[in-house]
Parts: structure tokens; sequence; C-alpha cells
């Protein structure tokens, strides 16, 4: 991705081929290792552990059931969350979730995340006081297409003379081009900016105290990011007290 002449960052394919190899070489790495301690402390061959993982999806099919008659009889009534979520966490599937819940992008690592943020919401004295969505303008931003001039001096030439001012003649189409041949050099840019907007405007205008955040990214690299934040001026919850 940082070869000199930046053609493998440009290439359609190439980004999605490496990252493919990280993560199928991190998996591979993760499950190893939590296959290895089963076989140390359940199993000694691979039909063992083949019979342990479906015994083990029986007992947990089993417990789903009987939590469904258990619910049915209440008429409706909902089991608080711990009682429903079937208890596999020491069950070999489980041990896997949970340390391929270290990968980026996969299920298990959202999973984690989403339990992190409930966990928040529910533990921290005070509700979110604001959920927030900041966008990019990627397409108008001149301090973005200057640090890509910066960073892409030594390659093919980015812009027809290479300067911030053939960046206003460009067209919205020519602008989604750059950025989507520089998708990398535009996330890393959205991340900071973001980062440092949150840390020296956000922060200290509301007050924060916690926060939680999610970027997200479009095809063409443009970015956005979703996220709450606890702002300590903020009442703390009276749900209680109108009840």
């Amino acid at each position: 991705m940082h070869f000199e002449d930046r053609r493998f960052a440009r290439d359609s394919r190439f980004p999605f081929l490496a990252m493919n190899a990280v993560l199928r070489w991190q998996a591979s790495f993760l499950i190893g290792i939590a296959i290895r301690q089963t076989l140390a402390a359940n199993c000694r061959t691979v039909g063992e552990l083949r019979d342990t993982i479906e015994r083990q999806r029986q007992q947990q099919q089993e417990q789903r059931e009987l939590l469904q008659r258990r619910q049915r009889r209440l008429r409706g009534r909902l089991l608080p969350p711990r009682r429903l979520r079937p208890a596999h966490f020491d069950s070999i599937l489980g041990r896997i979730r949970a340390y391929v819940a270290r990968i980026r992008s996969t299920a298990s690592y959202w999973e984690h995340h989403g339990a992190e943020l409930a966990a928040m919401v529910a533990q921290l004295p005070r509700q979110p006081t604001i959920y927030f969505t900041l966008t990019v303008a990627d397409l108008h931003w001149p301090d973005l297409y200057a640090f890509l001039l910066a960073h892409t001096a030594n390659t093919e030439p980015l812009l027809p003379n290479q300067s911030a001012e053939d960046v206003k003649g460009l067209s919205d189409e020519q602008r989604v081009q750059v950025l989507r041949d520089n998708a990398d050099l535009v996330a890393f840019y959205v991340q900071q900016r973001m980062k440092l907007f949150f840390e020296h405007i956000v922060e200290p205008l509301f007050g924060v105290v916690d926060s939680w955040r999610r970027f997200e990214w479009q095809k063409r690299g443009s970015g956005h990011v979703h996220g709450v934040i606890w702002c300590g001026s903020a009442p703390e919850d009276t749900a209680a007290l109108i009840c």
C-alpha cells in the first residue's frame, strides 16, 4: 500500500485483497489458539472435537427451547436479557467467537462493541445526551486536496499542474475519481480530522465525559461517524422519579 509510486494503493482490487489476506491470517491465528486450548483441556483428537461441538450445539438448542417455553408461560412477558441469552461462553464455539471478536469487521467484533455500548447505557449514571452523525465534505475541503498533493508528489500527477488552484476547476466527477484513487489517504485524513474536531471542539463545547463512536465508509472512501456522547452538565435520568 505504501509502495513509492502508489501502484498498489490505487489499484481497485489490491486493497481488498490485502485486507482479505490480513483478516484470514488473524482468523487462522486466533482460532488456532482457541482450538489448541480446547484440545489441551477437553479433546485429544479431531473426532472428539467435532463430537463435543455437536453435543454443545444440541445442549444450546435445548436450552433455547426451554427458555422459549418459559417465556410463553409468562404470557408474553420478557425475561431479563441475561436470562434469555444461552450460557454458551464456556463452549468451544463460544470461545472461538470470543477470540474472533478481536478481528475488525466480523460479526463477533460488532457484537462485542454493541454489548460495550449497551453496558455503557446501562451502567453510566446518565442516559446518553446526544446522538450525532458527522459527515465529510470531502468534495469541498481544499486542505484535503493539499494533503493529497503533498503525499503524492513523487507519483503520477494527481492534478494537471499539481497545484491547489487546479482543485477549483475540477468537476464533482473528477473530484470523486481523485478521492477514489487515493482512498487510503482520504480515510486517514478523515479519521484524524474527526478525532481533532471531537477533541478540540465537541468535547470542550458540550462538556463530554464519555462517548462511543463508529466510523463508516462509502464506496469512494468518503467517511462519516455515528456516535453518542454523555455530557457532564446534562440532568440525571429522572425516569424513575416520574414513574
